[in-house]
Order: structure tokens, then C-alpha cells, then sequence
């Protein structure tokens, strides 16, 4: 795994230091973990400690982005085969898959292709129905990969805001809150697009604590920020963000337009 071992462990104390980070590298391998986590025994799936019958549902989709996306989709169709009908994913690492179309995004500063791929996967999302299992394919580096800019906000808009949330020295919280806020798919949006259809997920996570509403900005899970909180962010760093996000911000503090849901919204299955 790492190439020049020999030249590196110059001491008995760089071979351990070499070890532990082999180790950690196979640990987090997005690969295994999707191996271990998902089986198919006749026609039950079990992911994690959930199981699903895949005889009550006309289609199985895979939806979903970030850096390691591509390695869980072919992982993924290795596992189910003909059980799995088709799927997206938005990445910066592509992978050769038969069934799930990897598209490309941008990390870190989001581009148009990976707007128009977010989209083709929201629209997937969106046309589900209550025949439909949807898997989601969650990992990180999808906040900037997965990119929806909200109503009233530019491409350009959100490449400034993240450009400047970047330099900021804002946590990863702070700065996924503001993110969740000037998005369409982010904070819980992909999960309210897909209802009514049944949603499990494959979460591969690059965030300390590994909580699932900060990994990929929570695409798939409720979300406990609000406009306020990240209005405070733009506050509290003094941001010069573009007049677009401030002003989105604005409105939604002043309950001008939809929050993003919250945990166990109805919106969510909760």
C-alpha cells in the first residue's frame, strides 16, 4: 500500500508510525466497508441492522455523491446484481459501473457539470414512488460534489460563498450550515424529494463524530440548523459573501421561505 515502506522505515518507531497509518487507510476503505454493511440473501437486503424484501418493490435505485461515491456503486452492484435496476452518483473519482451512472462534480469549489448532474439526480429522486427503494450513496466531499444552489442564487454566488467559507476558519458544522441553507438538495432536501418512496443509506464519513447531518451537508437526514444559525456564521466571521446569500438568509430568518426540514419533520417519514 505505501509504495517506498522500505525507504520510510528508517527506524522501528517509523515502522510502527507506518503500520498505524496502513491500518487506518484499510480501515476507512470505502470499498470493504460497503462489502461488510450490504448482503442480499434471496431476496431479503439487509444494510447494516435493516432489512428490506426486494420482491416489494418495482424498481431499486442508488442515488447519491462524494469522493468515494463511485467505489460504493460498484461495490454496491457486485452485492445486489440483477436486484439493483439503476442509480446515480456525482463525483470527482469515476469508477466503471454497469447499472449506476457515475457523473461528474467538482471538489472543493462546485462547477456547472456538477450543477447539471445534481439536478439529473434530483429529478431521479423526485419521479420515485412508493414501489421504489432508493439507496443512498453518501460519502464525503459531497457538499461541494452534489451542488443545487437554491432559488435566487448563481453558480458564481455559491463558488464566492465557498471560496470564502473555505478561508474562513469556520468548523465544518458552521460552514455546512450556511451550505444546507443556499442549496436545493442539502440539509434533508434529496430526503424530502424522494418521498414517498423508502430510503436507506451508505454513509462513508470524513467528519469527526461522524454525524450524519454535518457528512455531505445531511442530503438525506433532517437538519438541526436554521437560517439563524447560519446568518450567526456570516456574522460571527464577518463573511463578505454575495448579496444573493445574505439576502436568502435574511428571508429565511424573517420566515419568508421554507426552512430546511428539521429531524423527524413529517416531510422526512418521521
Amino acid at each position: 500500500m505505501i509504495h517506498n515502506r522500505e525507504q520510510l522505515a528508517r527506524s522501528p518507531s517509523h515502522a510502527v508510525a507506518l503500520d498505524c497509518l496502513t491500518a487506518g487507510i484499510k480501515a476507512a476503505d470505502p470499498a470493504r466497508l460497503t462489502r461488510e454493511a450490504v448482503s442480499v440473501a434471496d431476496t431479503i437486503l439487509t444494510v447494516g441492522g435493516a432489512s428490506y424484501d426486494l420482491a416489494d418493490y418495482d424498481e431499486v435505485i442508488a442515488l447519491g455523491g462524494g469522493k468515494a461515491a463511485a467505489v460504493v456503486a460498484a461495490e454496491l452492484e457486485a452485492v445486489l446484481g440483477d436486484h439493483l435496476d439503476s442509480g446515480i452518483v456525482v463525483t470527482d473519482s469515476p469508477r466503471s459501473t454497469e447499472r449506476i451512472d457515475v457523473l461528474a462534480g467538482n471538489h472543493p469549489i462546485p462547477n456547472e457539470r456538477g450543477v447539471e448532474n445534481t439536478h439529473r439526480l434530483l429529478d431521479t429522486a423526485a419521479a420515485a414512488d412508493d414501489s421504489t427503494l432508493l439507496i443512498g450513496i453518501i460519502t464525503g466531499g459531497g457538499s461541494a460534489l452534489m451542488a443545487a444552489p437554491a432559488a435566487g442564487i448563481s453558480l458564481a454566488d455559491l463558488r464566492s460563498t465557498t471560496d470564502v467559507l473555505l478561508d474562513s476558519g469556520a468548523t465544518i458544522d458552521e460552514i455546512n450550515a450556511i451550505r444546507k441553507h443556499c442549496s436545493a438538495i442539502k440539509g434533508g432536501r434529496l430526503a424530502a424529494a424522494t418521498r414517498p418512496a423508502d430510503v436507506c443509506s451508505l454513509v462513508v464519513s470524513d467528519v469527526v463524530g461522524n454525524d450524519l447531518a454535518t457528512i455531505a451537508s445531511g442530503p438525506l437526514v433532517g437538519d438541526p440548523t436554521t437560517y439563524a444559525d447560519a446568518h450567526a456564521v456570516i456574522d460571527r466571521y464577518e463573511l463578505d459573501v454575495p448579496a444573493a446569500v445574505t439576502d436568502r438568509l435574511a428571508r429565511g430568518v424573517a420566515d419568508e421561505i421554507d426552512e430546511t426540514p428539521a429531524p423527524g419533520a413529517s416531510v422526512l417519514g418521521g
